[in-house]
């Protein structure tokens, strides 16, 4: 042992070093509606004090929620100002969002573009259609916005209080938006 480290040093040390094997070791389990039942695992790691930083404790947790081929989303779907996570699983154009509900919305080939596109709280399923250019939005619209090898976006560029309609095309790197207005607001920057 160095003695150059005071006695406290070495025994907080010591204590991190225990706290953070005993968090390696915990583990929970969760259940789902899902028909999966996700997993969770938590994992700690505390760093002792130095001269310059308190002491830290980081913590990590795994989910298995979905299956192979599911595109992962993560959004305020219920309104609480919390992500959510979700799949879309194009093989049947359903969604599924961990802690809340399963819908069909969609179908195979189509690329969720989940986003506040209504004045609702929280967000909307959304797909664009790539075989028509197509979005159909949840409680909203559908819009033709974009054609085949486009890539699809959603986000409020224009600081209004509701998503944006964005697709980008790869073959001339140009962006496309479109949006909805009362008033006229700057474009993008």
């Amino acid at each position: 042992m160095n003695s150059a480290i005071p006695p406290r040093r070495r025994l907080v040390a010591a204590l991190a070093v225990g706290a953070a094997s005993l968090l390696t070791s915990l583990s929970l389990s969760a259940t789902s509606a899902s028909a999966q039942a996700p997993t969770l695992a938590a994992v700690g790691a505390v760093v002792a004090p130095t001269a310059t930083t308190a002491a830290t404790v980081t913590r990590t947790t795994t989910i298995a929620y979905g299956q192979n081929g599911d595109i992962p989303l993560a959004a305020d779907f219920t309104g609480d100002r919390r992500e959510e996570i979700a799949v879309f699983r194009p093989s049947n154009g359903t969604w599924y969002i961990r802690g809340g509900s399963t819908f069909p919305y969609g179908q195979n080939g189509d690329v969720p573009v989940p986003a506040r596109y209504t004045s609702t709280s929280g967000k909307n399923a959304a797909v664009w259609r790539p075989s028509n250019g197509t979005w159909y939005i949840r409680g909203g619209s559908t819009i033709s916005w974009g054609v085949r090898g486009d890539i699809p976006l959603a986000g409020n560029f224009l600081g209004t209080s509701v998503a944006d309609q964005v697709v980008f095309r790869p073959s001339n790197g140009t962006w496309y938006l479109r949006w909805q207005e009362t008033t006229a607001p700057p474009p993008p920057a």
